[in-house]
C-alpha cells in the first residue's frame, strides 16, 4: 500500500483474502488507536478522573467529545492554512489532528491569540 505522497511503502502481511477490506480495516485501525491516545495519555487523560457515578462519567465525556471534535477541527484548519509549521517538526510528522489543535490552542492562550471557535468541515 503506497499512497501518492508518502515517501516509503507499507507492506501489510494477512492471513485473509481481500485486499480492499484489509486496508480499510486497517485505515480504521490507525484512527482508534490514535483516537485512544488522544483521550488517555496525549490528551486528556481521562484514566486519572477515577469517576464512578454514570452521570458525572456521561456528563464527562459529552464534554470531551465536544472538546475532541473541536480540537480535530482547529488541527486540520491550521494544516489547510499552512499553519502547521508554529507547531510541529518538518521533519517528522507525528501529531494526530487532535493533537495538532490542542498545542495550537496552548499558544493561543500563551501568546494572547484569539482562540478559532468554528466547526467547519474539511475533505
Amino acid at each position: 500500500m503506497r499512497e501518492l505522497d508518502e515517501d516509503e511503502p507499507w507492506f501489510l502481511v494477512a492471513d485473509r483474502a481481500g485486499q480492499q477490506n484489509l486496508l480499510r480495516l486497517y485505515r480504521t485501525r490507525m484512527w482508534i488507536e490514535q483516537m485512544y491516545g488522544d483521550l488517555k495519555g496525549h490528551g486528556f487523560d481521562l484514566q486519572a478522573t477515577h469517576l464512578d457515578h454514570p452521570d458525572r462519567i456521561s456528563r464527562l465525556v459529552r464534554a470531551v467529545c465536544i472538546a475532541f471534535v473541536w480540537f480535530i477541527t482547529v488541527g486540520i484548519w491550521l494544516v489547510k492554512r499552512g499553519f502547521r509549521h508554529f507547531i510541529d517538526l518538518k521533519s517528522r510528522r507525528d501529531k494526530s489532528y487532535f493533537r495538532l489543535g490542542w498545542d495550537w490552542l496552548e499558544r493561543c492562550f500563551r501568546l494572547a491569540l484569539p482562540l478559532p471557535f468554528h466547526f467547519n468541515l474539511y475533505f
